[in-house]
Parts: structure tokens; sequence; C-alpha cells
């Protein structure tokens, strides 16, 4: 991996660190992703004997999800030092679990991460709200796909094209693939859709500040292109005191691993 992505990753887990704190009293978005993405998996799976996750943050649902689905084995990443940290934490919780609920600090485009997991494969691959730092999306796709069983499910949730819309004339926004761009590579790696919809929603703030505040609070606040900030234009942004709303486009998908 070259060092300019090495170094993004570290951006990217510095802004989570600092906002571990913040993020539990703003990421009520999320949260309701999370309930949305599992009920529409429930549909599919009770029960999974090896559990991948990708993007675990501090754990919490974690172990949640490895309860629910009775998981023989589940493996979580993060490239979050402080969160794998907490999670490991919550985990020793349960010592008679200790075993089979794993967390490693790590990222999900790393080669040398899939080259640990070689020979291993899961019965479900689950992720929320994670995969868009990926800077090789269909690549990670692929290697999604090669580490599923036969007949094992990927599930996910990703923000699309059309998330914080409101700042897209203001600040940098990240990149976002659109619904039938991810239908697309989806289709392209070998997994067979179930289920993909696009839900919306809207937060609402007291003021402009405020809602940049919440990029940094949920540690979304890193940047993934090489546009310059315009000063004076964020400057004239905030100085006009209005309500302001932030909206996420978000995907969710459930996918099965083509057999042949």
């Amino acid at each position: 991996m070259c060092v300019e992505i090495v170094t993004l990753y570290k951006e990217i887990s510095h802004c989570f660190n600092l906002a571990k704190s913040s993020y539990p009293q703003h990421d009520n978005v999320q949260r309701q992703v999370t309930l949305t993405l599992q009920q529409l998996m429930y549909n599919y799976m009770k029960y999974a004997h090896s559990v991948l996750e990708l993007g675990c943050g501090n754990g919490i649902d974690s172990f949640k999800l490895f309860k629910i689905l009775n998981s023989k084995r589940y493996d979580a990443i993060d490239c979050a030092v402080e969160l794998i940290t907490e999670a490991k934490c919550i985990s020793k919780l349960d010592a008679r679990n200790f075993d089979r609920l794993n967390f490693y600090c790590t990222n999900f485009d790393l080669d040398e991460m899939w080259m640990k997991l070689a020979g291993k494969k899961y019965h479900l691959i689950y992720s929320n709200m994670a995969l868009q730092w990926s800077c090789a999306f269909s690549l990670l796709l692929y290697r999604i796909q090669q580490t599923l069983e036969d007949n094992g499910y990927f599930c996910f949730s990703i923000p699309l094209k059309g998330t914080f819309n409101e700042l897209e004339q203001v600040v940098r926004i990240n990149h976002f693939y659109n619904h039938i761009q991810v239908l697309k590579m989806l289709q392209k790696n070998g997994l067979v859709v179930i289920t993909a919809k696009c839900e919306k929603f809207v937060v609402a703030f007291d003021d402009r500040i405020s809602q940049l505040r919440h990029l940094k609070y949920t540690g979304v606040n890193c940047y993934l292109g090489d546009s310059k900030v315009e000063t004076l234009k964020l400057r004239c942004y905030l100085q006009q005191d209005e309500c302001a709303q932030l909206t996420y486009l978000t995907g969710l998908y459930i996918l099965k691993k083509r057999t042949i």
C-alpha cells in the first residue's frame, strides 16, 4: 500500500479517535441505519456461525450482534486504535465468550489484513456505514466475495451520493457512489442482490456552526479528496445565522454469494 494511503488512514483513525466521546451523543442517524439494516438481515438469517465485521467502532453493537446471531467466531476490525481498545475492554467483561469475539486494529484496504484471513471463510460479512472510507471499493468487494463461504451473506449500509449535499458548494465533502453504481459493482463481483434500498435521513440544527460541528463530533470530517478549502466562502456561510440541516442518503444491501 502506498505511503499516501497509509497516511490517509492515519488521518481517518485520528478523526474517529477524537470523536470517541462525542460520537454517542450525535449518532442518531447511524443508529437508525443500524436498526433498519439488521431488521432486513434478520429476514434472511437468524444465526451466523462465523462473522467478519468491517468498521466495528467501539464494539458495543458488535457484542450485541454476536449474541443475537449466536456466533462461534466473530472477528471485528476498525482502524481507530482507541475504539478498538474500548471494544477489547467490553469483550473482556464476558469471559465465557472472550476467545470467540475478536477485535483487530487494522483497515480493510490493507493487503496484509486479507492475507492473514487467507483460508478463513465467513457465513456473514457485515458493515454499517463504514465502507465509504475504502480507497479501492471495487477491490474490497472482490475480497469480500472471496472471503464469504458458499451461500454466505454480505450485509452492509453505506452513504450514497446526495449525502451532505447541503455542503457541496461550501466545504469539501467526500465522493459518494450512487445507488446504481453500487449495484453494478456488487453484481460485477459475483454477489447476488437479495435486497437493495435507499433511505433518506435529515438532521436539523439550530445554526450552521452546529451543522459543521456534527461532522467533527461523528468523526466524518476527514477529507479523502485533493481540492482546497475556500476559506472566504466558508466564512461567509457561517456568518449567516440561520437554521440548517444535513441529509444522509443511505443504501442498505443484503447479498448472497453466488455458487457455481
